[in-house]
């Protein structure tokens, strides 16, 4: 290498498969890459060819205490971006944080939007209605609307009920409580019923809470060997004088404490239809 003659007549029937190095980070500009593979020769990144394309992606690294950035580029003032799995691939994100996802909106991305999750190991399902509307939160109900809640158990949330209780409606607020109309409990059975030694009960807050009306017991619920639905008119039991401290800003738990849960490998679903009723 003792021109730059040399080396371009070395280059110029190379194949990509040649021994020289220019430098140990060299600085490209403009390359036509197809495709980027990692070390043992497996793709790591295709990029794709479109003879009219004017709009791209930017890659930003940033200084501490600051993440780095994709952006969308391109010549127009407005420009989105497209995310696609594969098929029924589905899109996830991961972060071991409480408030994993944030969407920054509005003129220079000044209206924050904060997502906030439970710290547990437990999978939850969403579910949005089939239909337009704008989402309400609990605080923004009025006492004389009836709201309905839905969770999914599946077989190791009811074994793990002595110890691990199940939020079944969130707390609704300060000074505001909830009424329950109407819990629907509704078994789908697999192949082996559960064994129980004694009931477990909805309560509010803690199990040492205000009791709810029996869910399950041994006779009646849980220990069947097919489909069950079992209705429960929603009451507080006992005297109805209770500390408001119990009641005010409470959720809605299932618990069975002291219980012993065995067996069984079929999901429930627990749906409760209730009021919010708002003493601010």
């Amino acid at each position: 290498m003792t021109t730059n003659n040399v080396v371009n007549v070395t280059l110029a029937g190379q194949t990509g498969t040649g021994a020289f190095v220019g430098s140990v980070s060299p600085t490209i500009t403009t390359p036509k890459i197809a495709l980027i593979n990692d070390a043992s020769g497996n793709s790591v990144l295709a990029l794709g060819s479109n003879a009219s394309a004017v709009n791209f992606i930017t890659l930003s690294n940033e200084p501490a205490a600051t993440a780095p950035r994709i952006a969308a580029s391109g010549p127009a003032a407005d420009i989105g971006m497209d995310y696609y799995t594969k098929a029924l691939g589905a899109h996830i994100f991961n972060s071991t944080s409480n408030q994993p996802f944030s969407i920054f909106s509005g003129t220079s991305y000044q209206h924050q939007s904060l997502f906030n999750f439970a710290n547990t190991a437990q999978t939850r399902n969403i579910t949005f209605q089939d239909s337009d509307g704008t989402l309400a939160y609990l605080s923004d109900i009025s006492g004389g609307s009836i709201i309905t809640s839905s969770v999914s158990l599946t077989s190791a949330d009811i074994l793990a009920l002595a110890t691990v209780p199940i939020t079944i409606v969130a707390a609704p607020g300060s000074n505001k409580y909830i009424a329950p109309i109407m819990i629907t409990s509704n078994l789908f059975f697999n192949t082996t019923p559960y064994s129980i030694d004694t009931t477990a009960n909805f309560y509010y807050g803690t199990s040492s809470g205000a009791p709810l009306v029996i869910l399950f017991n041994a006779q009646n619920f849980l220990t069947q060997p097919q489909n069950a639905i079992e209705l429960s008119i929603g009451s507080v039991s006992g005297p109805t004088d209770f500390d408001s401290t119990l009641l005010l800003n409470q959720p809605i738990i299932l618990e069975a404490p002291g219980a012993t849960i065995a067996d069984g490998d079929s999901p429930i679903t627990i749906k409760v239809q209730y009021l919010v009723i708002d003493f601010n």
